[in-house]
């Protein structure tokens, strides 16, 4: 059988292997960004409808169109947190959920906030911005009260390049 595209829905193709389904995410990925503001790590919760719950990320979205990755980490720190950051290092990419999409998280970190301004949120959006301490992440992650996949590997890689 090989491959063969069952759908297209925006910006998504789903495409069906001998083995299963494959989604195919046509733009440029997602990024994070690991933010240390004040000796704390900036966290956004958030009430995701499909999980029926609350849940607690990172801040950062979608790459948009002609935009660079450092600029969309940017961006969403700024939109989601009204944090407005000076420099920024790229900490790596991320392949979560590999076996079902090729999408990437391009994670980034920064500690040099410039100001703090009020949120630019969507219509849609209603972020809360939390500041906890690295060792508190760690032990939630730890302790299997934050499940999510891409914040513990950001943290991660945040601690072994040496920023945490």
């Amino acid at each position: 059988m090989g491959k063969r595209m069952l759908a297209s829905h925006g910006s998504y193709d789903i495409y069906a292997y001998d083995d299963g389904l494959y989604l195919h995410n046509q733009h440029p990925g997602v990024v994070a960004i690991v933010c240390r503001y004040q000796g704390k790590v900036t966290i956004v919760k958030q009430y995701r409808k499909k999980l029926g719950r609350d849940t607690y990320e990172l801040p950062g979205g979608a790459v948009e169109p002609g935009e660079t990755l450092e600029q969309a980490a940017r961006r969403e720190l700024l939109e989601e947190t009204g944090l407005l950051c000076g420099e920024i290092r790229s900490l790596g990419s991320i392949q979560s959920l590999a076996w079902l999409t090729d999408r990437k998280l391009h994670v980034f970190f920064t500690d040099q906030i410039i100001s703090q301004q009020p949120q630019l949120l969507d219509h849609d959006e209603a972020i809360e911005v939390l500041y906890f301490e690295v060792d508190k992440i760690f032990q939630l992650i730890a302790d299997g009260e934050w499940t999510d996949s891409e914040i513990a590997h950001s943290m991660l890689l945040a601690r072994l390049k040496g920023y945490l």
